[in-house]
């Protein structure tokens, strides 16, 4: 892997989503997690990433993410999406954090559902 892994998956898996791609959005994941991936939804159970994964592409036809900000420092990356229901409304707004080292992905999403 080269130094922009990190920033390639989370510029990609984006525009994957966007674009109703389901299968480049889970090649991102696989790319740039050779050797594990972890998924924490914070304040939720832990489950098994692939099947949140699967779970999370289950509302993809209805809501469009809008990427507020993104930064990437070495191997940990941070950003804030808007996820927008196809009339416009939010549905949730995402602070997630990322680390990538050795092939090893970790994902931490805050979730705010709107008031």
């Amino acid at each position: 892997m080269n130094d922009n892994t990190l920033e390639t998956f989370m510029h990609r898996q984006v525009e994957c989503w966007n674009q109703g791609d389901k299968d480049g959005f889970f090649n991102c994941y696989r790319e740039a997690a050779q050797k594990g991936l972890s998924i924490e939804y914070i304040g939720l159970p832990k489950n098994d990433p692939w099947i949140m994964l699967e779970s999370m592409w289950q509302a993809q036809a209805s809501i469009t993410i809008d990427v507020q900000a993104c930064t990437i420092l070495g191997h940990e990356g941070a950003c804030h999406h808007i996820n927008k229901l196809n009339d416009g409304t939010i549905s949730t707004e995402t602070l997630e954090f990322y680390t990538l080292i050795d092939g090893k992905l970790e994902s931490r999403i805050f979730i705010k559902k709107p008031n």
